[in-house]
């Protein structure tokens, strides 16, 4: 019999944190999340207490998740090692919420090296909807490579409309733990990069008020001409050096074909992103 706890109380926040930082804790080097982390962001209204749920096997934690009613996203799926089956029935409550509130879909973003992670979804008859690419570059080992053009970077101004970080195909951080690394980094638009042909903005530079060396690509559409793309590439990595930015990331579709001029100035494959997503038919 698999309980369902919504919201959390004091003792089931610890095995709510533990089984997250087990799915979703990519380097050793990171920081752990603990559960006084996880209170203060309630108490400063970064999470609501409504979106969290711990399915619970004879008190022993089974499965931790988040869901946005208002998106129908999941997020924070972490289940606990070999208790795939007891993931289950928290997903099947996220698609009964789902559809007593109408809503057309419900997705959750897995990391692509957690294949066991997007299997339950499969097996819940969820499909892949969108392979995301996350792109890092350090401007140390970027090779000198000429453009053919330089597009004219400006800076952010207050008077611009009002942007945020994440890209709007992934509108919310796929677990905690990136969404804690956003808030210590403390993002800020600085710059915005035009187009070829000037006309519109295609991307957006941001900046860490936390670490000067780092900076965040954010794309607002998807570039398909792979030499477009090479010239608003270059014209950013040249810049960036310019301002001593060290380390730049920027997330992307999956585009083997952009994903190769990213190659060729200095940026790697950090990690992998699958849209897991079941429409809802009434």
């Amino acid at each position: 019999m698999i309980d369902i706890i919504n919201p959390l109380t004091e003792q089931t926040m610890d095995g709510w944190v533990r089984l997250v930082t087990i799915n979703y804790l990519s380097s050793p080097n990171q920081s752990h999340l603990t559960s006084h982390d996880l209170k203060r962001f309630l108490q400063d209204g970064h999470l609501s207490p409504s979106e969290l749920f711990l399915a619970l096997r004879n008190d022993v934690p089974q499965c931790a998740a988040r869901f946005n009613e208002d998106l129908g996203v999941i997020t924070d799926f972490a289940p606990a090692p070999g208790q795939e089956k007891s993931a289950v029935p928290l997903i099947e409550k996220f698609l009964r919420r789902a559809r007593d509130l109408r809503l057309h879909r419900v997705s959750c973003w897995v990391p692509g090296n957690r294949p066991r992670l997007a299997g339950i979804f499969l097996r819940s008859t969820f499909d892949t909807s969108h392979i995301r690419f996350i792109m890092s570059m350090n401007a140390l080992y970027v090779p000198h490579v000429a453009a053919d053009m330089t597009l004219p970077i400006r800076p952010y101004k207050k008077s611009d409309p009002p942007v945020g970080l994440m890209d709007p195909i992934r509108e919310l951080p796929m677990s905690i733990l990136e969404f804690d690394q956003i808030l210590n980094s403390e993002w800020y638009p600085a710059y915005l990069v035009p187009n070829i042909d000037k006309s519109a903005v295609e991307a957006i530079l941001f900046f860490s008020e936390t670490d000067p060396r780092r900076a965040v690509i954010r794309l607002l559409s998807q570039v398909n001409n792979p030499q477009n793309f090479r010239t608003l590439i270059s014209s950013i990595v040249a810049f960036l050096k310019e301002q001593r930015r060290l380390s730049a990331s920027l997330e992307l579709d999956a585009d083997f074909r952009l994903s190769d001029v990213l190659n060729q100035f200095g940026f790697n494959r950090r990690s992998v992103l699958v849209e897991m997503a079941l429409p809802l038919r009434y």
